[in-house]
């Protein structure tokens, strides 16, 4: 049993759970919930106020009697960066300082980072790797936040890695995606992380601002929204509502980041062209914006409702949990908290 904590700069979402491989191949939910996290604790996932967020944690686990120890905390920042890599095949230890190597050198990077990989595929002699680096000062803020915690650092995971693991090999919405290539956008209330999907295969990923939060006063004052702090559940991308400025930035603002990310398919001359946006995270609960942007990018577009994995009685809005429930499922890659401490000795 595992205790997977995802911290926004809006809502921090828990799940008690495990992922049983080998008997039904889903994730089974102990408990789980969705709080508002403390103003001014988080930020970009930096943690901005260690003993208000302590305090603010402390009690979740206690209130809800949460009995894991174990915790894997599941991280979005515009700090992680990522790459798609190709290396000779090599064992675990020398490929490892082969991908840190070459990360270091990709990215000109003059600061500490923690860099660890998942291998997509072998081709031919060579591998095809996914390669993540966080600034060392970043996971080891969340590595101190669960020993204070009297936790077991178990895992720290990124929310592009998270999710794959939660999609692979299975259908969103019903549709298989395995031999598909897809798009996924998670719209949170600050930051936005889209990944394309191919095959399976997370072969780009980008974080970025969304900062969606700049728009809720205009919109609360404009009737749009319930309050300053709306889910935006109450707010309609409907042509009727469409002549708020507020909206046709938003929605401009994802249409653009899809496009690019369209462009970048293209570029790579993929045989396997886009079929499927999915959406999730917070924002996409604006009524109709799945169809806004479908008229808007001419391609399919879906608010994620179903995944394989979790079958179908999880009780949650999943919109709102896809990257905590992924990193539920643990597999040999992305274990940066068990090695961080010997790398800083």
């Amino acid at each position: 049993m595992l205790l997977a904590i995802d911290i926004g700069s809006r809502n921090t979402k828990f799940i008690e759970g495990e992922f049983w491989r080998d008997k039904i191949d889903k994730i089974v939910i102990n408990k789980y919930d969705v709080l508002e996290t403390p103003e001014g604790t988080v930020s970009d996932g930096i943690i901005t106020d260690k003993t208000g967020l302590y305090v603010f944690l402390r009690d979740l686990i206690e209130e809800k009697e949460i009995k894991s120890k174990n915790v894997v905390f599941t991280l979005r920042s515009t700090s992680v960066l990522s790459r798609e890599i190709i290396l000779p095949q090599a064992p675990p230890k020398r490929l490892k300082l082969m991908v840190e190597n070459e990360m270091y050198n990709i990215l000109n990077i003059n600061k500490e980072y923690y860099i660890d990989y998942t291998v997509i595929k072998p081709e031919g002699s060579n591998f095809r790797i996914m390669a993540y680096a966080v600034p060392v000062e970043l996971a080891l803020q969340y590595y101190e936040l669960a020993r204070d915690l009297k936790l077991n650092p178990y895992a720290l995971d990124v929310h592009a890695n998270s999710i794959i693991k939660l999609f692979e090999g299975g259908a969103i919405n019903d549709i298989p995606i395995e031999d598909k290539a897809i798009i996924t956008v998670d719209m949170g209330n600050k930051l936005m992380n889209i990944n394309m999907i191919i095959n399976s295969e997370n072969v780009f990923s980008r974080c970025l601002e969304l900062n969606a939060f700049e728009f809720e006063t205009d919109l609360y004052n404009m009737g749009f929204a319930k309050s300053e702090k709306n889910n935006f559940s109450g707010v309609d991308m409907d042509p009727l509502y469409m002549n708020n400025m507020s909206m046709t930035a938003l929605a401009n603002k994802v249409i653009e980041e899809i496009n690019k990310m369209r462009q970048f398919e293209l570029l790579r001359s993929s045989s396997t062209p886009i079929s499927h946006v999915f959406l999730y995270g917070g924002v996409s609960k604006i009524k109709n914006i799945d169809q806004y942007l479908e008229n808007a990018l001419q391609i399919h577009v879906e608010k994620i409702s179903r995944i394989t994995k979790l079958g179908q009685h999880y009780g949650f809005d999943l919109v709102d949990m896809i990257p905590t429930a992924g990193s539920l499922i643990r597999v040999p890659n992305i274990k940066m908290m068990e090695t961080l401490p010997q790398q800083l000795a």
